[in-house]
């Protein structure tokens, strides 16, 4: 086939195409400039004077003048109310199109196109092909290149039809007036609309210019269904989804058949909607009306005699491209749980700019205001031809779900059960183990992966970023210990209680917490020992010394991003610092936190969207890349030094050897009351890799501890999961963990030496049955210490929230007595 380029020039015309051309065009002018005549002296009449001058027209004027002023005065009377565009308006409106958006990966590299009914790609004017335009202009609009927006006769026929039709006017719209009715109006038939559609046209040829109108009407217009049943607009998108090949490569054949399907796209097109070929007898009108098309062209000299016949007589059925049936948006290309993700937090950042720019409160909008701003957000992010970069690492994703998919039947039992509806009927259902995973850029809260669920088919709950689950003990370094250090409060060294505790609530009954398996050992024990081994009762007695000096714990909760998880009111509750929620966090809010430490005390929101371009590439939105500052960079550094300790001796030491070598961490686990959930939360310099599990219990109650009796302790079976997944990533990308080195040590850490039962310095103490010596030979351990918090003076208040009992016994332990 011959193709011919962007550049071709028109063919010369023979004498009587010459003559023929002069003719019309001489007749488009004569009808413009009475037009533009007439329009020109009514504007300059008031109401009643141009009714009159509409109805001398009428008397006056005979044959085709006649109808071109009766046309003319119905119209003017029509829209002398109707509002006037500016020309800002004009240009908006018609030249912006929804076009498909799509998802990037960390490198800018596609992942997935939005979801959308509609599958567009735009050009600009001069990348449309030149035989595309001369196409449609022939069989559209033979008088675009001349008139003003509208052309005369077509005002005979709207008025006529509407005197002998009724309100069905007859159509004859200009390539102008088809824009103005895809973009502006309604298919709605009536003259007044006819109206409305006439006068907008003559605006937009007032502010734009014709490349404009037809580049704009190129991009918009429906072309039916692609190879893939789906519904396609614009011409580039027409050309691949048809031809398999760009706009700028149409052969002639190829174009015409293109340029006569927007007026019944549907009917024209060769595809069904189910991602067929459509039969012979069906392909016909496509056919017959690509043959109309190259008839116009030579007719109105853009194409020789020669181009004609070979255009005519070429099967264009050829290069349609081979169906493939039916596809499904991308649902079978991209992890579905990943492009749920992505899409929400896209939607939300979206609908925060469309309430800003309305001057919307965020935090307290109305529902129903909020449901408007999340419709306009789907809309613009689905139609708005946007480039969504994500900060996602496909191949760190690939490995993360396909271990958590090799391991995560081990965690738990998966239960089988019959449950009855409201309705009394009895149906099976499947409840297995569920899991939650994030990894993420310590340096700038971008999550490179996630795990979000097992089956996207059976369960859509988001474990990563939407399902909120009780904390457990996950949350103690973050609310109780971190705090305590950054007020001067307590650190490492300092001396709580594991003791017995038996306080009454408001309503009547006692708060009686134990440490796991139920136990108390009634000692005093440091900060350090309390932390790596997760003891909940020495915690709760620092928590409640917090309330005590009324340190603003809310405040450090929502600087670590826990506004969602935490009510207000739960911050007085004595089971909040073991991870007694109403609500609780996501396991992406518990990784933002508990990077807190592993970033010298600042928090950085994690986040799947980088940036948001539009497809000229103008930024809508760029993540946020300051920091917060929670902690201090050495009480961040303490606190992670002791979170060391649990994997070293606290409770992730059966598990340290799967750690890799030469990668320093800072771990904590959780777990919930009755093994509802299980938590690891670890750190290297570089990343961290924060897992939940548990079960769902949407229908049933079920829990870790119900699982066979064979498998390891509950928690012990969570962090060897845990670091199962953290070796699947290793394996393939050991630089990602940060390997040789070593969190940041502020030179404001200091290293001094203490009495360990105390955590004092050495001297007096006074008890009150008389007077200690700490002497200096009991200064046996080294600890850690910042410039808010230093070794205290030898004083009897060594042990926090704890009764004088516990800490004379604790002194005569030392072996020490009473003067």
């Amino acid at each position: 086939m011959t193709q011919r380029d962007s550049n071709h020039e028109r063919p010369v015309r023979t004498d009587e195409q010459s003559h023929n051309t002069a003719n019309k065009t001489r007749k488009r002018t004569d009808q413009r400039a009475l037009y533009q005549s007439m329009l020109r002296w009514s504007g300059r009449l008031g109401t009643r004077l141009r009714r009159l001058f509409w109805g001398l027209v009428l008397l006056l004027l005979a044959g085709g003048t006649l109808g071109l002023g009766l046309a003319g005065g119905y119209f003017i009377g029509l829209v002398e109310t109707l509002p006037q565009p500016n020309a800002q308006e004009i240009r908006q409106t018609l030249t912006e199109v929804s076009e498909t958006s799509e998802f990037l990966d960390r490198d800018g590299k596609h992942l997935s196109d939005i979801h959308s009914d509609l599958d567009r790609r735009t050009l600009k004017n001069e990348d449309l092909p030149k035989i595309v335009k001369e196409g449609l202009i022939a069989t559209e609009d033979e008088n675009f290149p001349t008139h003003p927006g509208v052309v005369p006769s077509a005002l005979i026929r709207a008025a006529l039809s509407q005197i002998f039709k009724g309100n069905n006017p007859s159509g004859g719209s200009t390539i102008t007036q088809q824009l103005i009715k895809q973009q502006l109006l309604t298919n709605e038939r009536s003259l007044d609309r006819k109206a409305r559609e006439m006068l907008l046209a003559l605006h937009a040829e007032k502010y734009l210019s014709k490349d404009d109108i037809i580049t704009a009407y190129l991009n918009v217009s429906p072309f039916g269904r692609n190879y893939q049943g789906k519904n396609i607009a614009g011409i580039e998108t027409a050309a691949q989804g048809i031809f398999g090949v760009s706009a700028k490569d149409l052969t002639l054949s190829q174009a015409s058949y293109l340029v006569g399907m927007p007026q019944n796209p549907y009917n024209y097109s060769p595809y069904t909607p189910e991602g067929t070929l459509k039969d012979k007898a069906d392909l016909k009108p496509g056919l017959e009306r690509q043959q109309y098309v190259l008839e116009r062209m030579y007719i109105e000299g853009y194409i020789t005699a020669i181009e004609y016949d070979k255009a005519k007589n070429e099967d264009v059925t050829q290069s349609f491209r081979q169906p493939v049936g039916k596809v499904e948006d991308e649902e079978t290309t991209i992890d579905p749980y990943l492009y749920q993700a992505l899409e929400q937090e896209a939607i939300q950042i979206l609908a925060k700019q469309i309430a800003e720019s309305e001057q919307i409160n965020w935090d307290t909008v109305d529902k129903d205001t909020l449901n408007r701003l999340y419709q306009q957000a789907q809309t613009k992010l689905s139609t708005g031809g946007l480039q969504v970069e994500s900060s996602i690492d496909p191949i760190l994703y690939q490995q993360l779900n396909q271990q958590m998919q090799n391991t995560v039947s081990g965690l738990g039992t998966t239960y089988t059960d019959e449950v009855t509806d409201e309705n009394g009927k009895k149906t099976t259902i499947t409840e297995g183990v569920q899991n939650g995973a994030v990894l993420m850029d310590n340096a700038t809260g971008e999550v490179l992966a996630f795990v979000a669920g097992r089956d996207f088919n059976k369960n859509q709950v988001d474990h990563a970023f939407a399902s909120r689950r009780q904390p457990g003990s996950a949350l103690k370094p973050i609310l109780t210990y971190g705090p305590a250090l950054e007020e001067g409060i307590a650190g490492p060294s300092s001396i709580l209680p594991d003791t017995t505790i038996r306080w009454q609530q408001e309503d009547g009954s006692y708060y009686e917490p134990k440490n796991f398996g139920a136990t108390v050992s009634n000692q005093l024990l440091t900060y350090r020992y309390a932390l790596a081994h997760s003891l909940n009762n020495p915690t709760i007695y620092l928590y409640r010394e917090l309330l005590d000096r009324h340190v603003d714990i809310k405040h450090y909760a929502e600087a670590m991003g826990l506004k969602q998880a935490i009510d207000p009111s739960e911050y007085k509750n004595m089971a909040l610092p073991i991870g007694g929620l109403a609500t609780g966090p996501t396991v992406a809010e518990v990784t933002g936190a508990f990077a807190v430490f592993a970033n010298g005390g600042t928090y950085h929101q994690p986040h799947l969207i980088k940036k948001i371009t539009t497809k000229q590439g103008d930024t809508l939105y760029s993540a946020p890349s300051e920091a917060t500052r929670v902690f201090s960079e050495d009480t961040a550094y303490v606190v992670g030094d002791v979170l060391r300790e649990v994997w070293k001796t606290g409770t992730f030491a059966p598990v340290k050897d799967q750690l890799p070598a030469h990668t320093d961490w800072y771990i904590k686990t959780g777990t919930s009351e009755d093994f509802n959930d299980l938590w690891v939360a670890g750190s290297t310099p570089t990343i961290t890799l924060v897992s939940w599990g548990g079960y769902d219990n949407q229908k049933t109650k079920h829990t870790f501890i119900d699982s066979a009796a064979n498998l390891d302790e509950p928690g012990t079976r969570h962090d060897r999961y845990w670091a199962g997944l953290l070796n699947a990533l290793y394996s393939s990308n050991p630089s990602l963990f940060g390997v040789n080195q070593s969190f940041y040590r502020p030179k404001s850490v200091t290293e001094k030496q203490i009495i360990p039962q105390t955590g004092t310095l050495p001297g007096k103490i006074t008890t009150p049955n008389g007077t200690m010596t700490l002497p200096d030979n009991r200064a046996t351990q080294k600890e850690l210490f910042t410039k808010n918090f230093q070794p205290p003076k030898a004083s009897f208040d060594f042990a926090i929230q704890a009764t004088d009992e516990d800490k004379m016994r604790q002194l005569q332990s030392l072996g020490l007595s009473n003067r």
